[in-house]
């Protein structure tokens, strides 16, 4: 099927959960953190990487609403060269870095493009 692909990017069953705080670690874009008054809340931040919006892929099969990964585009200051990030997204652990070669536009927001 050649038609665009979205990943669900939250939990459903959360979309109506009150949240009581939110906001950025620190001045740069990036995770922030999110409290419902109950949860502790990891963030991943760098201050040579800028990333994109991440897309969250849940694992096949996963129950908990935390269960799979990040996925996200980076400019890396100190190579001067974009990566693919992928994060650990029960506790923002990075998982892996897949450099580019090349610097590459990153957005506040991704987009899907059918190849």
């Amino acid at each position: 099927v050649n038609a665009p692909l979205a990943f669900t990017p939250l939990d459903r069953k959360a979309l109506r959960a009150a949240a009581q705080s939110t906001g950025p670690p620190s001045s740069k874009e990036g995770g922030g953190p999110v409290s419902d008054g109950e949860a502790t809340v990891a963030v991943w931040t760098s201050d040579t990487v800028f990333p994109s919006e991440p897309v969250f892929v849940s694992r096949p099969g996963a129950t908990e609403e935390d269960d799979g990964v990040l996925l996200f585009l980076g400019y890396d200051a100190l190579r001067r060269e974009s990566f693919m990030g992928v994060l650990e997204a029960s506790d923002m652990r990075e998982r892996a870095r897949v450099y580019c070669g090349s610097r590459c536009c990153v957005s506040f927001h991704g987009h899907w493009i059918p190849a």
